[in-house]
């Protein structure tokens, strides 16, 4: 009998012994299948090293030389991920031998849309002609720039967290300058359509004029980010600006009062009254004209700062200040005449074109949407 109760503790044991034995190959095993050898090759604009976990689940640096790891390692280099550069891994020619490497996201499109904006009023203001400064009472001047267009970037050089690039811009712009006049009155000598010289006197009040320039324009700038953190940057920008106008169209409303005086063998007499030639009181009076011809050509600085915000590993969405200088102005050197003779289209000339360049200096921001490949 205790023989026999000897004879099955023995088997007992070794049955144990070896189920053990088995689950603990087993489970061995299982852990390899989960293990794989992994180099990274990195390059100057990402990280020097990934980490990844080895058996025993700590946190182990791989580099150029292979290491064992979990495979999770791939999930999380993916995630990894970024606007500007991703992972990419591939099976090398020994099984469970990987090779990581960093592909850099040198190129970027996206969408642009800019706002200048600029104002003054009486005091600010300069005119070609000094005759014109006694003829104004109340004078206030906007002017705004719109553009929206296409963004194109191409990196030069990076390292580490900062990074080098050339940006290109082409766009359709609007620029809209609006004059707003009260109190203007001139006098000059005249003929009348039966050959009399008399002196016309024009008084305008509540004079809108609103000047629309339609133009193409192409900005080229050198640009630097810094990577302050994963999903932000800041960033500063200069360039030129050349911009190249299509067309532009003058819109005026006003209220004239226009009179003659007829001196001489007339006995100074003043007709003001409605139905004699074009004299008497005219409200809500109305000019359109649109300007095709000639070339004009504007060149500005550009300076723009601002941030970065990565909404994903492709979409960006940035703002930023900007800085307009203007450097050249094909229109600046046009001579204007001196009288602006409001009382028939024909003499028509924008008061606008008879201000000084004074809008040297211009100041709005920009958003852009952007994608990273």
């Amino acid at each position: 009998m205790n023989k026999m109760i000897k004879l099955l503790l023995v088997v007992f044991c070794v049955f144990w012994g070896w189920n053990t034995q088995a689950q603990t190959i087993a489970v061995q095993d299982s852990t390899q299948d989960n293990m794989v050898y992994v180099r990274y090759i990195p390059v100057k604009e990402s990280s020097r090293v990934i980490r990844g976990k080895n058996q025993k689940n700590e946190t182990v640096k791989i580099a150029d030389s292979y290491i064992l790891v979990k495979d999770d390692i791939f999930r999380r280099v993916k995630h990894r991920s970024c606007v500007t550069y991703k992972y990419d891994y591939q099976k090398d020619d020994i099984p469970n031998y990987y090779t990581i490497r960093t592909k850099v996201k040198k190129t970027v499109f996206g969408f642009t849309a800019s706002l200048l904006n600029y104002q003054w009023s009486s005091d600010k203001y300069q005119w070609i002609c000094g005759q014109y400064m006694p003829n104004f009472g109340s004078v206030r001047f906007k002017f705004h720039d719109y553009a929206a267009g296409i963004y194109i970037g191409r990196q030069l050089c990076a390292k580490n967290r900062h990074r080098f690039s050339i940006e290109f811009n082409p766009s359709y712009r609007q620029r809209v300058n609006t004059l707003f006049v009260d109190g203007y009155k001139t006098s000059f000598a005249a003929v009348d359509p039966d050959g009399d010289n008399y002196t016309r006197n024009v008084m305008i009040d509540n004079y809108v004029e609103k000047q629309r320039k339609h133009c193409a324009a192409m900005l080229v700038g050198l640009r630097y980010d810094w990577y302050c953190f994963k999903h932000l940057s800041l960033f500063v920008s200069v360039g030129l600006d050349n911009t190249f106008m299509i067309a532009q169209k003058h819109d005026v409303t006003y209220d004239i009062k226009v009179a003659g005086l007829y001196e001489g063998e007339f006995f100074n007499v003043l007709i003001d009254q409605n139905g004699y030639y074009d004299f008497g009181s005219f409200p809500d009076k109305t000019i359109q004209q649109t300007v095709t011809d000639g070339f004009c050509y504007f060149l500005h600085g550009t300076a723009s700062a601002g941030l970065q915000l990565f909404l994903g590993n492709t979409l960006s969405l940035e703002v930023s200040a900007l800085y307009y200088r203007e450097l050249y102005s094909s229109m600046a050197n046009k001579q204007y005449s001196e009288f602006y003779n409001l009382s028939e289209p024909q003499d028509y000339i924008g008061m606008v074109a008879g201000i000084n360049r004074m809008l040297l200096n211009r100041f709005g921001f920009n958003c852009k949407l952007k994608f990273s490949f």
